[in-house]
């Protein structure tokens, strides 16, 4: 029973991977470009049945698919993770979108994390997190480090703009009060991460801008 346990857990994330990078962009480079040279690598194989010298060259374009197809697969695993621990806290789903590798780092963005408003007022439900923020928080909980944690508060704090809340300070409080939650959910111990954000209550949020800063906010049991 465990064992089948874990099989549907290990299925149950290859699909929120799928279904999680298919929900906020139609296709990555990364995977275009899998496509494209998996096409070349079928298209050369083709020829070369037919008695065309096309076969070492359909061998390259079939192993720079297979890179191209590993480096989307394991960032749509990232998210996927990320989305997950970020939903199972916020009570709303949170797909998060990191900064694509190599392509994405070259474009400007805006701070660590952002959620986008709807027309209608509403918030988003996809939290756009910058790569390094992404690539820290998924490091946790093996690399138990100031960045690291701070990562996971800010996608505890893009999760609780998801759920609904614009203001700046009441989501900064609600990512103060929870993101041990979030870093729990990521595989660290209960004592472990209430320690952490115990951290981050005194050493980070107190240099943190009016704008973030709401009076009154605390840990229960600080």
């Amino acid at each position: 029973m465990a064992e089948q346990l874990r099989t549907s857990r290990r299925i149950d994330a290859m699909g929120s991977a799928v279904t999680g990078a298919w929900h906020h962009r139609t296709m990555t480079v990364w995977a275009v470009l899998a496509l494209g040279f998996a096409a070349a690598f079928v298209a050369a194989m083709v020829a070369a049945a037919r008695g065309r010298s096309t076969k070492f060259v359909g061998s390259i374009a079939g192993l720079i698919a297979l890179a191209c197809g590993w480096v989307w697969w394991s960032d749509a695993r990232m998210e996927a993770r990320l989305s997950e621990a970020a939903s199972a806290v916020a009570g709303v789903q949170v797909h998060v979108d990191c900064q694509e590798p190599f392509f994405g780092e070259w474009m400007p963005t805006r701070g660590a994390g952002r959620v986008d408003a709807r027309d209608d007022g509403s918030m988003d439900d996809v939290a756009h997190l910058d790569r390094k923020i992404c690539t820290a928080a998924a490091s946790w909980p093996e690399d138990d480090t100031d960045d690291a944690y701070t990562a996971v508060h800010v996608l505890t704090h893009e999760a609780g703009h998801v759920r609904g809340e614009a203001n700046e300070a009441a989501t900064e409080c609600w990512a103060v009060q929870n993101s041990a939650r979030v870093a729990e959910a990521l595989g660290a111990s209960r004592p472990r991460s209430e320690r952490r954000a115990q951290w981050y209550l005194r050493a980070v949020f107190p240099r943190m801008s009016s704008t973030y800063r709401g009076d009154g906010c605390t840990i229960s049991g600080s």
